[in-house]
């Protein structure tokens, strides 16, 4: 009982693997294929080589992406009033100061062109002057545009003149095709009618706030592919793991508190934002969350298994038997598939069999108990004094006969529904559905 358990970890492992970008992405989308297209095609380009007919080094940080390693912030005020006022771009401005106020920004913001090559060659170090602005950042592009830059790093009050003034040229953009996209990307769209100005005022905007890849020069496309886990990490190790500190921390949460289930509110400010890194660290949260209240599940069932069947060696050994069809699940998975990807969700159909294993015992023991009370009666009935043997026999085969068919439905149906997961598109939904 205790070695076999034993003998299948050692054989099978349950090690995790490590979350690929595509992951969940359904591989025969357009949209998937399209993006496969562009990264082949990306490093099939030839470079242009230099005086020597070497291919040069990408310039550190010379390019910027918003989506797998920025963040995106939305703002709106909490009672429908506009947004762009003096008190509420100081606001915006204190959140954003998580991103780019912080120590680890200057070593991955984006950097002009030949910047970070300037820098090693002088030997010295990267500075937040040196970072370029965050052009899609509305905190930054109010403060230039109110001629007021100075007054950025602290945050400072803008005059409520230089807000409105800002407020109207940024709307009045709206009705020129020249800047239509530049200012519409900050304005909400309960300004616009037809592509013209209507309101005069918005109640919500937006910030996107990008890092500079790659971190490091490389002189291939795939050694900067920001869709790599090496890369993500890259960025969590130097920039995010500071970040989120600070950014849940303002607002007085914790990273491993599922943050972003909770309302974040600065003043007359509500802020909704998203991040590829910060989901992944959320999700990642949000599972080991879940896994910590399998093992109270577990816990719980031990308990009250004892209390139903009146036998904690019952007990124990129901759960032991749940435990082994995991193992031998994996067994199958790993060894006879060999299907190696395992992740956290696949950790969680713990709930799902420990449901019906324990169910199967209930079952059977309200059989074996109803044979006991049908028994004593017949005893009584007859008045005689039966063999043990046969008495122990007859109530097995009674208690497996008047269980039998609901332990058998419930694995069917079970069973039908890990075979519906499994021909899903989304490969870990799938794997699940293999694995369960």
């Amino acid at each position: 009982i205790i070695l076999f358990p034993v003998i299948l970890i050692a054989t099978v492992g349950i090690g995790m693997t490590e979350e690929g970008f595509k992951d969940w992405a359904v591989l025969s989308a357009v949209e998937v294929e399209r993006g496969d297209a562009i990264v082949l095609a990306e490093a099939e380009t030839d470079c242009l080589p230099d005086e020597n007919g070497d291919c040069p080094l990408t310039s550190e940080r010379e390019n910027i992406d918003f989506s797998r390693v920025g963040t995106s912030l939305m703002y709106k005020t909490n009672d429908g009033s506009p947004i762009l006022t003096a008190s509420n771009l100081r606001e915006m401005c204190k959140v954003e100061r998580t991103f780019v106020g912080i120590g680890q920004y200057p070593t991955a913001c984006q950097l002009p062109v030949g910047t970070a090559a300037t820098v090693h060659e002088e030997g010295g170090s990267f500075t937040a002057d040196l970072c370029m602005t965050q052009s899609t950042s509305i905190v930054q592009y109010a403060y230039l545009q109110a001629g007021d830059s100075d007054k950025l790093a602290n945050c400072e009050l803008l005059s409520d003149t230089a807000v409105a003034a800002f407020s109207e040229s940024l709307h009045a953009g709206l009705n020129s095709d020249d800047t239509f996209s530049t200012v519409g990307f900050f304005l909400g769209k309960d300004v616009v009618s037809d592509g013209a100005w209507s309101g005069s005022y918005t109640a919500t905007t937006r910030s996107m706030l990008g890092l500079g890849y790659p971190l490091e020069g490389r002189s291939d496309a795939s050694s900067i592919d920001l869709s790599t886990p090496e890369a993500r990490e890259a960025y969590s190790d130097n920039f995010y793991d500071t970040f989120m500190d600070e950014f849940y921390g303002k607002f007085g949460y914790t990273v491993g508190g599922s943050p972003m289930s909770k309302d974040y509110l600065t003043g007359k400010v509500e802020i909704l934002f998203e991040g590829s890194i910060m989901q992944n660290v959320e999700l990642l949260n949000a599972v080991n969350v879940d896994m910590s209240l399998a093992g109270a599940s577990v816990a719980f069932t031990a308990l009250y298994l004892t209390f139903h069947t009146g036998s904690l060696f019952v007990a124990m050994i129901s759960i032991w038997q749940v435990c082994i069809s995991l193992l031998v699940a994996l067994f199958w998975y790993r060894i006879i598939f060999q299907i190696s990807y395992f992740r956290q969700l696949h950790m969680l159909l713990v709930f799902v069999i420990l449901g019906i294993g324990a169910d199967n015992v209930f079952v059977f023991s309200d059989a074996w108990r109803q044979h006991t009370t049908e028994t004593l009666a017949r005893r009584r009935k007859l008045m005689i004094e039966e063999d043990k043997d046969k008495v122990l026999a007859d109530r097995i085969a009674y208690a497996w006969h008047h269980s039998m068919s609901s332990v058998f439905n419930t694995a069917l149906t079970t069973s039908l529904a890990f075979f519906a997961t499994s021909i899903s598109p989304i490969m870990p939904i799938m794997t699940m559905g293999y694995y369960g």
